[in-house]
């Protein structure tokens, strides 16, 4: 099964502090990867790594092959990417917002963006600075599915959702896995990702645990099926 996603010995520090202690891992292709830690545990950290929005203080990122720092475009145009942060521009309406990324994209039809919203019960005709958070953060995941990536990274996704709103998107979620398409979802809830997750990998300070709780020393992968 092709690898995704590969790690070795990734890490990342700030000034005196290491937010990511040689994280070592796999994803394969057609997987949901659970990434589950509490806040602050470096979940963040490993998002922006894997979408090269951030330089490693040591080891690799590689994503399709490709190092995710040094060829950030070529990882850019095969990821749909959801922030933890995620915020956008209030005077736009969502209509708006999503035809600036299909146009950015290329080749997405607007119904596209349509459809995915009407699934979430989105008006795109209201202007995002008036969407309540839960409706910003669907706009955001309408955002990350909108040209159909071979990988969507997802940083805790369903903040703000309620109840209908993560039914769909867990649904969605597993349309995008039947397609051969690969998640990498984070969230701080074990419970939460369980519902949707081939494989759950647990991170603790920095560092992958163990089932046990105990720090991780090889590197963590999903199993073939």
């Amino acid at each position: 099964m092709d690898q995704v996603i590969r790690t070795r010995n990734l890490t990342k520090r700030f000034g005196r502090r290491t937010a990511l202690d040689r994280l070592s891992l796999d994803v394969p292709r057609g997987v949901v990867f659970g990434y589950v830690g509490p806040d602050g545990a470096g979940k963040t950290t490993t998002v922006r790594l894997l979408a090269g929005l951030a330089r490693p203080s040591a080891g690799s990122a590689m994503v399709f092959g490709f190092d995710a720092a040094d060829r950030y475009e070529a990882v850019q145009r095969r990821i749909g990417y959801l922030p933890g942060d995620f915020a956008a521009y209030p005077d736009l309406t969502g209509a708006q917002y999503l035809d600036y990324f299909a146009h950015l994209y290329g080749g997405v039809e607007r119904s596209r963006g349509e459809l995915l919203a009407q699934r979430f019960r989105l008006d795109l005709r209201v202007r995002i600075g008036t969407l309540s958070r839960g409706n910003r953060q669907q706009l955001g995941i309408v955002q990350a599915f909108l040209h159909d990536p071979e990988l969507l990274i997802l940083d805790e996704p369903v903040t703000g959702l309620d109840d209908p709103a993560r039914d769909e998107f867990r649904q969605l979620l597993r349309e995008t896995r039947d397609a051969g398409r690969t998640v990498f979802l984070t969230s701080h809830s074990p419970s939460e990702v369980e519902a949707v997750a081939d494989t759950i990998a647990f991170l603790r300070a920095g560092r992958l645990l163990d089932a046990a709780g105990d720090q991780e020393r090889t590197p963590c992968s999903v199993p073939s099926t």
